[in-house]
């Protein structure tokens, strides 16, 4: 997110959990923002799963990478969760 002033309907947030419960990282974002942008925030503070090839699921759904927030459906009230291969 820049330094840009948002409508707070705009305003939103990505819960990230993990299935071995290591990550637990809420980060704020926009509707509009990319979920590959927020991915990366997620790995600049958990670098060790920038190594595998990872996939998430919201509510049962596999997340699109390179679709907006909004467009992969993601609301703040349930957890995108991360799954890494094993």
């Amino acid at each position: 997110m820049s330094d840009q002033l948002f409508n707070r309907k705009q305003i939103t947030c990505v819960y990230f959990t993990s299935m071995d419960q290591k990550i637990n990282l809420p980060i704020p974002c926009t509707k509009t923002d990319i979920f590959a942008q927020i991915e990366e925030k997620l790995y600049q503070k958990y670098p060790e799963y920038r190594e595998t090839n990872n996939y998430f699921l919201f509510k049962g759904k596999e997340i699109l990478r390179f679709k907006s927030i909004e467009d992969n459906e993601i609301v703040n009230e349930f957890p995108v969760i991360l799954y890494k291969p094993s």
